[in-house]
């Protein structure tokens, strides 16, 4: 894989969710992502109530964009996986079908309603079945938003969590804004990703995401958190799920002596 971010939540894929409307919309989207410093990017639809899932659709759909790609840009293919029974189901069944390019991660995300009680079960039964699961921007759910105890737990059990970079910028409000800092600050996430819909609104870029992190708290974690543990993820190594070690701001000149 090529030096640079690697986006493992997006939806660059045409008309097959609420992302990318056409092709042309998919292209502007990959121009976007290459021009802005990504060298792999990760097409994952949604799966849930509303949109249905389709593996081989979605297989030849990601081709067709390989062929219109920068060559210095790699795609693969994951999913964004709602936890319902059905899907859980058909995951334990056959662990590749969402996954991130068919390895043990997979990208979970939950309702702004309704947290299931047999959450941590389902996450069980997915660790018994070979996969990873990883929760997609709990900053922006509600109801996880104030959950720092219980995504610990989670972690702690084995999973992983994923941040939007437009929320660490305040682009989704202060409040999803504050809880990306907080946990970043306790070492509890693990990936920051675009979760892109279209080329201006919601893009495919992670390099702002980079410059904060980097500025703010330190290189070593932005790199980590943009490029370091989503390669990893693509290439189905085992990820340090932590706690991570807490980030720590550079000094500025004047405390060096303190």
């Amino acid at each position: 894989m090529k030096p640079g971010f690697v986006d493992i939540h997006s939806h660059i894929l045409p008309g097959i969710d609420d992302g990318s409307a056409s092709i042309e919309q998919s292209v502007e989207m990959l121009k976007v992502a290459a021009g802005s410093g990504t060298a792999c990017i990760v097409a994952t639809p949604h799966a849930n109530s509303q949109y249905t899932y389709d593996r081989a659709a979605a297989q030849a759909l990601l081709q067709q964009l390989r062929a219109l790609a920068s060559p210095d840009l790699e795609l693969e293919l994951g999913c964004d996986f709602h936890l319902s029974y059905e899907n859980v189901s058909q995951a334990i069944t056959d662990p590749g079908a969402f996954a991130i390019a068919n390895g043990p991660f997979l990208l979970v995300e939950f309702s702004d309603l309704n947290i299931p009680p047999n959450t941590e079960a389902a996450f069980d039964q997915l660790q018994r079945a070979g996969l990873i699961p990883i929760v997609t921007h709990p900053e922006r759910n509600p109801l996880l938003r104030n959950s720092t105890d219980r995504l610990r737990r989670w972690v702690d059990s084995g999973n992983y969590l994923q941040l939007t970079a437009q929320s660490i910028l305040g682009q989704w409000g202060p409040e999803a804004r504050s809880s990306s800092l907080q946990w970043l600050n306790e070492g509890l996430v693990h990936f920051v990703a675009s979760d892109a819909h279209d080329p201006t609104g919601r893009p495919p870029r992670l390099d702002t995401a980079y410059e904060f992190l980097a500025t703010h708290f330190n290189e070593d974690l932005a790199a980590t958190l943009t490029a370091v543990n989503p390669a990893a993820a693509i290439a189905g190594y085992r990820i340090d799920r932590g706690p991570l070690p807490k980030p720590q701001r550079p000094r500025k000149w004047y405390q060096l002596w303190r």
